[in-house]
């Protein structure tokens, strides 16, 4: 659009038209009234964008005219569809607001005064459409004056009034000193003396030029030569611009040691990793930091059989040998997961056992991550079917409980408890007669299976009523470890 004219409202009205045909949103457009732009129903089309003038008003610099903007949708008999209609006006009226604040098309020539107050509106002018109602004002800036005027009217006398004014004349003075009066639209020509010319490089006072004087200076390199090109900034501004010589090549080492060189500008990745390829280190402060060996873990003995802590009755036997690893029973000769030696600890670590979660550090695999936990609270007797039907039992607030088997049953028998194997601490269960008697989940037979007494083991029908122990693999997350 030329802004070399005023911009018209039939030239706005044309603008706006020339927005709403591009707007792939909008299917009508229109001036005027609403309905007396849209005679007859066949005429409209949705969604519909009509502008309206109410009034305007100009002020010295802008043509103020407020602006009626109505956008509408047609909306189904079940008004199914009201919402996506009063959202889609909504955006075509939002689309019109940001094209006129943003766009610099229309910023040439507009400015918006506040911002778009639009209005909801329902079933709008006796047709089933909803939508919307903005109102805002719009400056249109003047380009054309009195010259333009002129132009148009050549036979009207826009110079001389029908009473001219009598203008006093004009007194000059100089410094404070009077020169002389000058009639009304007279003519005084001033003439100075130059002053010297204040010459400034690189930020620096130069010796003051005498006006009319010329002032060269030179740029030289360091053998006098010249160097440099004279280029202008502004008017006040010169510019000597300099090329500097080619860069050599850069040196690149590594720990002290020749690596590689790099062109003037370049770049060179150095690529840091194991023999296996697998990249390794971080750049901190331009140093490449590769993390610390891992320190060598000493293995732990866990394939020898734990001792059985039997007593020693004459030199040669199990209690004078005690072969196995363990420094006895009860003790570890490592650390187990909480930090200590203990061999039974409970889940939280200590000796306290309040959930009767009894941890068999005897059994801990480190590549698994994971341990042997015994219930010590023996189940209720039952026969053995009975036991194993119950499977898996929840304990302590966990699932995953089994009876344990000979081997998990054997490996807690202290045969250096006399003829009572399971009472000692932490698991004291006591062996008072036949009906502390514990099933394991090994059978001999169909109908046969192992159970535990006071002093070993033995076989009896399953259908016999016996006690039982259950046992659980706990992971180490699981003992917050």
């Amino acid at each position: 659009m030329s802004i070399n004219a005023d911009i018209t409202l039939k030239r706005l009205v044309y603008e706006i038209s020339t927005w709403a045909n591009a707007h792939d949103m909008i299917e009508a457009f229109g001036y005027g009234k609403y309905l007396e732009t849209f005679v007859s129903d066949a005429a409209r089309k949705y969604p519909v964008f009509v502008v309206n003038c109410p009034n305007y008003s100009q002020d010295q610099w802008y043509f103020n005219y407020s602006l009626e903007i109505i956008c509408l949708e047609w909306v189904f008999d079940d008004r199914g569809n009201r919402v996506p209609a009063a959202s889609d006006t909504a955006q075509i009226i939002a689309d019109f607001e940001n094209t006129i604040k943003e766009s610099d098309r229309w910023q040439s020539f507009s400015r918006m005064d506040g911002d778009f107050n639009s209005t909801k509106v329902d079933e709008y002018g006796g047709d089933k459409a909803d939508g919307w109602v903005a109102t805002f004002t719009l400056k249109i800036k003047k380009q054309s004056g009195i010259c333009n005027i002129t132009q148009l009217m050549p036979t009207y006398d826009f110079d001389n009034a029908p009473n001219p004014l009598q203008c006093s004349p004009v007194s000059i003075y100089q410094d404070d000193v009077f020169l002389e009066d000058v009639a009304s639209g007279g003519r005084f020509d001033y003439s100075s003396e130059g002053a010297d010319a204040s010459i400034e490089f690189q930020g620096s006072s130069v010796v003051p030029v005498e006006s009319g004087g010329t002032l060269n200076i030179e740029v030289v390199d360091s053998l006098d030569a010249p160097i440099g090109s004279l280029t202008t900034d502004t008017n006040a501004i010169k510019k000597v611009v300099v090329t500097y010589p080619a860069c050599a090549d850069g040196n690149i080492t590594v720990n002290s040691a020749a690596f590689n060189s790099v062109a003037s500008g370049g770049t060179l990745d150095v690529i840091v990793e194991y023999e296996n390829g697998t990249p390794v280190g971080i750049i901190i402060g331009g140093i490449v930091e590769i993390p610390d060996p891992i320190a060598p873990v000493t293995p732990l003995n866990t394939a020898d059989i734990f001792k059985t802590g039997a007593t020693s009755l004459r030199t040669g036997d199990d209690g004078s040998l005690a072969f196995g690893r363990g420094v006895d029973f009860s003790t570890l000769d490592f650390n187990n997961g909480f930090g200590d030696t203990n061999r039974f600890t409970d889940s939280l670590g200590t000796q306290i056992y309040a959930s009767d979660e009894v941890v068999d550090w005897s059994t801990w695999n480190q590549v698994a991550e994971t341990v042997l936990v015994y219930y010590r609270v023996p189940n209720a007797n039952a026969n053995l079917t009975t036991q194993i039907a119950g499977q898996p039992y929840t304990k302590a607030g966990k699932g995953d409980w089994y009876i344990c088997n000979y081997k998990q049953m054997n490996n807690i028998q202290n045969l250096g408890i006399t003829r009572d194997f399971f009472n000692y601490a932490p698991l004291n269960i006591a062996y008072t007669g036949t009906t502390d008697r514990m099933w394991c989940s090994t059978a001999d037979s169909a109908t046969v299976s192992l159970y535990f007494l006071n002093t070993g083991t033995s076989l009896a029908s399953q259908g016999s009523s016996y006690k039982a122990i259950v046992c659980r693999t706990f992971t180490l997350a699981e003992l917050g470890l």
